[in-house]
């Protein structure tokens, strides 16, 4: 993956910008997302689209998928 991604100032005013394992989160699927469409598995995504799992995305920044 190339490219890059911006975040706004205004991530501070979110209510989970205390917690580092949300922001970790947060920041994951940003950088995840597809910046165009492709096909992965049999399944299209259009830009800004993430095809994932809740079990994934935890284990990812160590969080539980509950």
């Amino acid at each position: 993956m190339n490219g890059w991604i911006a975040l706004s100032r205004k991530l501070l005013d979110w209510q989970w910008h205390d917690e580092p394992k949300m922001v970790a989160l947060w920041v994951h699927i940003l950088l995840r997302a597809c910046h165009e469409t492709t096909k992965y598995r049999g399944i299209t995504t259009q830009r800004g689209q993430l095809a994932t799992t809740y079990r994934f995305l935890a284990a990812t920044v160590g969080l539980s998928h509950k």
